[in-house]
């Protein structure tokens, strides 16, 4: 790096970049408190030790002319700069939606797979309930069909047992109402084997009457 002393002829606005933040003209004497570097300490000291006198010789129309090449030159390279920076601001903006387009595609790939994923467990969950609601159905149709063949067949056997009961019970008069008729047969028998006639003809006679083959004469039960 090389350092020289001259004045400045004019300004030319410099737009900040990667290599130089901020540009601003200041005092000989302040610089030296902006300084970061201890070598450009040293050249600025060095240059406030020269005399007050001391002469530059320059060529004016000289500097003009590079003063104008230079601003053609910053012109440029501002241009440049600045289609540089639209370019890569573009380039920045295509990356960007790209990149969302991406992510976005992603996303709703993901939400598909995720949909498919839950309409498959949707559908399987529904599958098992209603094999679960179909088998228990079933058992309860089962269950239902042994409860009333259970019903029926304790009402056929109460109906048969019943029915027995009557039997039985029907028997039991019959034979006491035949054996108080037998008593009351025999009764009138021996009575009218007192009046002297034959067994035979005691027993025929109260046939009759029990037939009820003879009018008028009845025998009371």
């Amino acid at each position: 790096m090389q350092f020289w002393v001259g004045y400045a002829v004019s300004e030319t606005a410099r737009r900040p970049d990667h290599e130089v933040d901020e540009v601003e003209w200041v005092p000989i004497t302040h610089a030296l408190d902006r300084l970061t570097y201890d070598d450009e300490r040293g050249v600025l000291a060095e240059a406030l030790a020269m005399p007050a006198d001391y002469a530059v010789e320059f060529d004016l129309e000289g500097l003009i002319r590079m003063d104008g090449a230079a601003k053609a030159e910053a012109e440029v390279r501002e241009r440049k700069d600045r289609e540089a920076q639209i370019a890569a601001e573009a380039t920045a903006n295509a990356e960007r939606a790209a990149a969302e387009s991406i992510e976005r595609e992603r996303k709703a790939k993901e939400q598909a797979e995720q949909l498919a994923r839950d309409t498959a467990e949707r559908a399987k969950k529904q599958a098992q309930e209603a094999a679960e609601r179909a088998e228990r159905e079933k058992a309860e149709a089962v269950a239902r069909a042994k409860a009333d063949a259970k019903r029926k067949a304790e009402a056929a056997e109460k109906s048969r047992l019943d029915a027995i009961e009557q039997e039985r019970i029907a028997t039991e008069k019959r034979e006491a109402n035949k054996k108080h008729c037998a008593k009351i047969n025999n009764a009138a028998a021996n009575a009218l084997l007192a009046c002297g006639i034959t067994t035979e003809q005691a027993k025929a006679v109260v046939s009759a009457i029990a037939k009820g083959q003879i009018p008028a004469v009845y025998i009371s039960y």
